[in-house]
């Protein structure tokens, strides 16, 4: 047989081996303009070589400062460089007219003692000296056929040189495509780093864990061998075919009728890019794609195992290398030779596996109705692909079978393991920006441990808000752990302030947004709110009294009055306090605890502006504002009173009562 042989010119893409690309800089000289973040080489003309600065370096413009002391001193080697200037353009842009250097001092610290001549204020540039290219290392990717069969020249490479490749061997090789590892994609929040050939186009990346549903919440499972072992109405993790009529398939109906409509992708539940594979997907997946050689097996895809403790299937990703210290995987690519038994891995064991990108999906079994099946014993995965009206396609396995495109009931509930497509960086930034429009707004007081939204009404555009609440005002520095969840005072157990912060996760058509620049802060107390929500049954004659959430009032004599009044206009709504004799009222703290200070907030002046409150009140109104206010404060105690020197009062309706306590 002929050999084929393919010369390729190609222009170089890979990456340089310090892991970056080079960057073009330009020329610095007299009379330059420069920003931060600029890179540069300074020539013969250019004023700055003159004093010893390297001209077969490139230098990078970090820091730009302004010194009004004319006095700068401690000089060390390093690179930093004094310019006198003429004037600033746009900080931090940089235009001056001569320069000289000072001799450099190490990085972080500042120049002192330095003399100048009067009139001149000293510009500090902070300049690092550039990385020079170390040349570019070519590479095949793990897997390819043949891979002894290629040359490659010259290796590694200069900046801009052309490389060859030449194949002489016996395949037919259609194109070569070069790529740099500075276009990999960058990993999805939520999702396993490695990367999953789905079509001949397209690849994948796996969620960190299976869906689940519990406690009105979607989220993932914390470990990719987790899933649910009994039923319950509030914990699901096996879906039956998800239509709008089935609420993602949360449905015990054993009819598949029941289940009967247009597929509804389970990855709407968890926000923009989730997405369910297709049965050709997963097929491709599982018996197409070209991989890295596992163990001796070319085309790595997948392993049955065991890990910790728990049967199921491990996908190894497109370039794969197996942690050193781990057993090497046997029974690669083998439907029914090998049992789980084949392979063990210990919880310590897939860290490492995880961490180089596999996936693992557990023998989760199934659910009819509410009846759990095979559980350890069988793995469904679902698929977006429907087969007919009562059928659809799902992914199967056992410890001696798989099954990528098996046929089964809709109405039988099976585990979801959802995807986000990989996209480069170079197309992730090449999407517009998804952007804030209307900020969330903080709550003024949230109780401790209460289900009360800390922030409400942000608005985004191109994608979908998320939040994160710290107890310090420190900037989270990468998105994970944000959430699409309002974030609430649910797991706050102190008082004090809390710090919510935002950005917009970008849509299938737009990046994310940076992290919000600034938190919005919440205070958090250990505090009871009395408002519509909760006592509009309040209802206080005489001698009577009322309790709410461990806080009660009550009426002293005969002709003491509150009660809530409902009126047409709710925004109207409020407590009536009436007094027709001395009395008043009384609060009482809830058991083992003391007031702090009490707040009303009443709907105007009218009666409040001119009553003896009583010891510790005081009043305040702001008709530009409208806000109207009674409050408390003092010593901790356990009752306040409230109107007692009081013969006669009607004030305006109190909407809001806030009570601080502490123990």
């Amino acid at each position: 047989m002929r050999k084929n042989k393919l010369l390729l010119l190609l222009a170089l893409l890979m990456t340089a081996a310090t892991g970056a690309w080079a960057t073009d800089y330009t020329t610095l000289a007299v009379g330059d303009v420069i920003k931060v973040g600029d890179t540069f080489s300074p020539t013969d003309d250019g004023a700055i070589n003159d004093w010893g600065v390297d001209n077969g370096k490139t230098y990078t413009l970090i820091r730009a400062d302004i010194d009004n002391e004319y006095n700068v001193t401690e000089k060390t080697d390093g690179a930093y460089y004094v310019f006198k200037y003429v004037s600033i353009m746009s900080s931090p842009y940089i235009h001056f007219d001569k320069a000289f250097a000072v001799t450099a001092i190490s990085d972080g610290l500042e120049v002192t003692n330095i003399k100048t001549e009067k009139g001149y204020l000293l510009f500090t540039l902070a300049l690092h000296e550039s990385a020079a290219a170390a040349g570019y290392t070519v590479s095949l990717k793990d897997g390819v056929k043949d891979a002894d069969k290629w040359t490659i020249s010259p290796n590694p490479a200069e900046e801009g040189q052309t490389v060859t490749l030449q194949y002489n061997g016996r395949l037919k090789v259609k194109g070569v495509k070069a790529t740099s590892d500075a276009a990999a994609a960058a990993v999805p929040d939520g999702a396993i780093s490695g990367v999953f050939s789905v079509s001949d186009s397209k690849q994948v990346y796996f969620s960190k864990g299976n869906l689940r549903y519990a406690s009105s919440k979607w989220s993932f499972f914390d470990n990719q061998y987790d899933f649910y072992t009994s039923y319950s109405a509030d914990a699901w993790d096996k879906f039956g075919w998800s239509t709008s009529a089935t609420d993602y398939g949360m449905n015990t109906s054993t009819s598949n009728g029941d289940y009967s409509g247009d597929f509804v992708d389970w990855g709407a539940t968890m926000g923009a890019g989730w997405r369910t594979l297709t049965s050709d997907e997963w097929a491709y997946l599982l018996k197409t794609r070209s991989a890295s050689t596992v163990n001796g097996t070319e085309n790595g895809r997948y392993a049955k195992a065991k890990v910790n403790d728990v049967g199921g299937v491990i996908l190894f990703p497109d370039t794969y290398t197996h942690p050193d210290g781990v057993a090497a995987p046997t029974g690669v690519n083998a439907t029914d030779e090998y049992g789980w038994e084949g392979n063990s891995y210990t919880a310590a064991d897939w860290t490492k596996m995880e961490s180089a990108g596999c996936v693992f999906l557990p023998a989760a079994g199934c659910r009819y109705g509410s009846e759990m099946i095979g559980l350890g014993s069988y793995g469904y995965y679902g698929s977006a692909t429907p087969d007919g009206a009562d059928y659809a396609y799902r992914v199967k396995f056992n410890s001696g079978s798989l099954e990528p495109a098996n046929s089964i009931n809709r109405c039988l509930g099976c585990s979801v393991r959802l995807v986000q497509e990989a996209t480069s960086e170079a197309e992730q930034s090449a999407k517009p920006a998804a952007a804030v429009t209307t900020a969330p707004k903080g709550a003024e007081i949230v109780g401790v441990g209460k289900t009360t939204a800390l922030v409400s009404g942000g608005v985004a555009d191109g994608g979908t808000l998320m939040y994160a609440v710290t107890t310090t005002n420190t900037k989270p520095t990468s998105t994970a752990g944000f959430s699409d969840a309002v974030p609430t005072a649910k797991d706050i157990t102190a008082s004090g302030k809390v710090y919510v912060w935002y950005y917009v996760k970008g849509d299938d058509t737009h990046s994310d947004s940076e992290i919000a620049a600034t938190a919005i802060e919440v205070p958090v107390a250990d505090i009871v709110v009395w408002d519509v929500t909760n006592i509009s049954d309040l209802d206080v004659a005489g001698i009577e009294s009322y309790e709410m959430e461990g806080v009660r009032l009550s009426a002293n004599a005969a002709e003491i009055y509150a009660w809530w009044y409902n009126s047409a206009a709710p925004e109207m709504d409020g407590i009536i306090f009436y007094a027709d004799e001395s009395g008043g009222f009384t609060f009482t703290a809830p058991t083992g605890k003391a007031f702090t200070k009490i707040e009303m907030k009443a709907l105007g002046p009218d009666g409040w502006d001119s009553a003896n409150l009583g010891t510790g009140w005081s009043y305040s109104g702001d008709s530009m504002t409208e806000i109207y206010k009674a409050t408390w404060t003092g010593s901790a105690a356990s009752t306040v009173k409230l109107l007692t020197g009081t013969d006669y009062f009607e004030g305006a309706r109190v909407k809001c009562i806030v009570f601080y306590l502490s123990k």
